[in-house]
């Protein structure tokens, strides 16, 4: 099968301008880099609300200690870990696993930190939500990321 008139290679391989096959796992580096709305729109509201979280806990830190009966090293772990977050958002941005990775591991800390710290089981299991979010979105598309 021959390809473009003008290609020097008159015995291109077949199916060597198909776009991505997700089946095969397999991308060509011509081929762009598409995270989709979904994705895109929950790492936009990641990249926003985070450092915000993060504001919230430096500026209000005694008030929400005082709040959730908190042990006075909780705060700032919580904030840490909203502002590790945010670098984990801008991770995924860059189709870098270590941004999933990250935003698992601050996961897993503040659900350790909400299960010490006493909060109730439905908020705990809300908060799960988000990792699973991302979990299910990036996971079609893990073959695009270094």
């Amino acid at each position: 099968m021959a390809s473009e008139p003008n290609d020097p290679n008159p015995y291109a391989a077949p199916n060597a301008d198909r776009a991505h096959d997700p089946s095969r796992g397999a991308r060509s580096p011509d081929t762009p880099k598409q995270r989709g709305g979904c994705l895109t729109a929950l790492l936009v509201l990641m990249m926003i609300a985070n450092p915000l979280v993060g504001l919230m806990y430096l500026v209000n830190g005694d008030a929400i200690q005082r709040a959730i009966h908190a042990p006075g090293w909780a705060i700032p772990v919580l904030g840490g870990a909203s502002l590790l977050n945010f670098a984990s958002a801008v991770g995924v941005w860059r189709f870098k696993k270590w941004g999933v990775y990250g935003f698992l591991a601050m996961s897993a800390v503040a659900l350790t930190v909400n299960l010490i710290v006493g909060i109730a089981p439905l908020q705990i299991m809300i908060g799960l939500i988000g990792p699973a979010i991302l979990v299910a979105l990036v996971r079609p598309l893990w073959s695009q990321f270094d």
